[in-house]
């Protein structure tokens, strides 16, 4: 199949769907230090769109399958969560959505943070400022903003499935995200998730969905679960009252879900990695550059920083591990490579970072693709940005081989 790469990063979604053979004929990213590793990694020899909210005004090239990791930082804990009110990221997924409407893809295949399910709107406080203490924003009517989603995937003619999926699956590194499925409404439904449950007797068509949410032989699926109908006014019907569902400070949407003529059944599924990948066999072997090992100063600071403690704002952070385990999966890398949120390795009788090389390999880039960067110019603080902003190959290429 022919593919687009939407908000394209470094080209995660490229390498896992290059990988089962769809053709790339599009790829936009905004980003300069990003556009270059792209650029590199994937052998362009052309320059590429960089802004996504101009597409529908040019020539997009035929394609089945739309793929985006639209900006995540709405809808993330370490963000404001102003979600779709955000006026700098949380819209760009109209543009998408504009995309859409205009091309009429058969796939439409998404990634974003675990806060997508959770996100609503923020309401500003009420209380001021006292003795230093910030007052807390309130998040009401949770789980709006994937609700308005699937609205809209809805009325455009698209069945959709979900589900939250730790990359630590696939590859030694924790990374849950949730990654989204969208096919256009035939007689047939392909079947993408769950991962890492007995699917064996969980399948969905068009004939058996209905029958399947009052059947209680799937022990796997928990009791809490929720099934919606979206009525001609795009309300969300609860099946139990029949009312409109109204969005409170509680989510209805749980990280296991499909839709089929906008009918919605959610329920939270347990699963655990199959593997245990662990970091060590990730690291770079033999002698690490000295300007990767901590000094005393930069110890003790690390030290601190993973420390529990109590922000201005209230918010209040546990203990982090110091230092990281290597016989279990990394944690979740971030953009941010330094401060609380930089990883520890024990070496020798010091402690080190992770290298640029290593925070590719974590994300299951070839080390190739990391030399390749290194050639364009691309500095190694840029590598872990981009890394840490980027989707897991390997997810990818598993859920790709379901397509």
């Amino acid at each position: 199949m022919k593919f687009i790469d939407l908000f394209a990063g470094i080209g995660g979604f490229r390498k896992g769907m290059e990988a089962h053979g769809h053709e790339c004929v599009l790829s936009c990213e905004i980003d300069n230090h990003a556009r270059k590793s792209y650029g590199a990694i994937h052998g362009l020899k052309h320059d590429f769109p960089t802004d996504v909210t101009t597409l529908t005004q040019t020539n997009i090239p035929e394609y089945d399958v739309l793929c985006a990791g639209f900006p995540c930082q709405p809808f993330s804990r370490a963000g404001r969560r102003e979600g779709f009110n955000s006026n700098k990221n949380g819209n760009l997924f109209f543009s998408v959505m504009d995309i859409i409407d205009k091309t009429n893809p058969k796939i439409v295949f998404l990634e974003n943070v675990k806060g997508l399910l959770t996100s609503g709107v923020i309401t500003e406080p009420t209380e001021k400022i006292e003795n230093g203490i910030n007052p807390k924003y309130i998040e009401v009517e949770k789980g709006l903003t994937f609700g308005i989603i699937l609205e809209y995937l809805n009325s455009h003619g698209y069945d959709v499935q979900w589900q939250l999926i730790n990359s630590a699956h696939f590859i030694a590194h924790k990374r849950e995200r949730v990654y989204i499925v969208a096919t256009k409404k035939t007689d047939s439904f392909k079947q993408i998730f769950p991962f890492h449950v007995s699917t064996s007797e969980l399948k969905f068509d068009k004939n058996t969905f209905n029958t399947m949410l009052n059947n209680e032989k799937f022990h796997f699926i928990k009791k809490e679960s929720f099934q919606f109908k979206l009525n001609n006014k795009n309300e969300f019907i609860d099946q139990k009252t029949k009312k409109p569902f109204l969005f409170s400070g509680v989510t209805p949407w749980k990280n296991f879900g499909i839709m089929i003529n906008g009918n919605i059944f959610t329920s939270k599924v347990k699963f655990e990695p199959l593997t245990n990948f662990k970091l060590e066999d990730m690291l770079e072997k033999g002698k690490v550059d000295k300007k990767h090992i901590l000094s005393h100063e930069e110890e003790e600071k690390q030290r601190y920083a993973k420390s529990p403690k109590t922000w201005k704002s209230g918010h209040k952070m546990g203990r982090m591990s110091f230092p990281d385990k290597i016989d279990k999966p990394s944690r979740t890398l971030t953009a941010n490579s330094s401060g609380r949120e930089m990883m520890v390795l024990p070496y020798a009788d010091k402690f080190r970072k992770l290298t640029a090389r290593e925070y590719f390999r974590l994300q299951g880039f070839l080390d190739t693709d990391y030399d390749k960067a290194i050639t364009a110019g691309v500095s190694e603080s840029q590598i872990k940005k981009q890394a840490g902003n980027a989707v897991t190959v390997t997810t990818i290429k598993a859920i790709v081989e379901r397509l």
